[in-house]
């Protein structure tokens, strides 16, 4: 039974939680979004990180789900920028930069379809809503 539609809360919930986050410390935000992406999504998650053999903090995320990329990135200035590119057979077509806030809700949303069938997924969003 590994294909369960999320419930009410869970929807609601993951984006709260990623809203949390991202309102108390945007640089914290992306190093919990990283540990989470990387945990739910292995593969399909990349980190790149500043510094020397990639130990520094974190500079952008790059999450590959479904037909959509969702990038996030940090500058070392200034706010975060982000965006959402849609690929077909690894072509981008079309890329569109949002704001952090309306990115959020688009990663959440995919990422709940995914939970629907990853049981891997949906345990990394459990750990997020609950707090870590």
């Amino acid at each position: 039974m590994d294909n369960q539609e999320p419930e009410g809360w869970e929807r609601v919930g993951v984006s709260a939680a990623l809203a949390r986050s991202y309102a108390e410390d945007e640089r914290e935000f992306l190093a919990l979004l990283g540990t989470l992406m990387e945990s739910a999504l292995g593969a399909e998650t990349r980190v790149d990180r500043r510094g020397f053999f990639g130990g520094g903090p974190i500079q952008r995320i790059v999450i590959a789900l479904g037909d959509y990329t969702y990038v996030i990135e940090d500058s070392g200035r200034g706010p975060l920028t982000a965006a959402r590119k849609r690929v077909v057979r690894g072509v981008a077509l079309k890329s569109e930069e949002m704001r952090v806030p309306e990115w959020i809700d688009a990663l959440s949303a995919a990422i709940e379809a995914r939970a629907t069938t990853s049981q891997r997924a949906r345990e990394a969003l459990s750990k997020l809503i609950d707090g870590g």
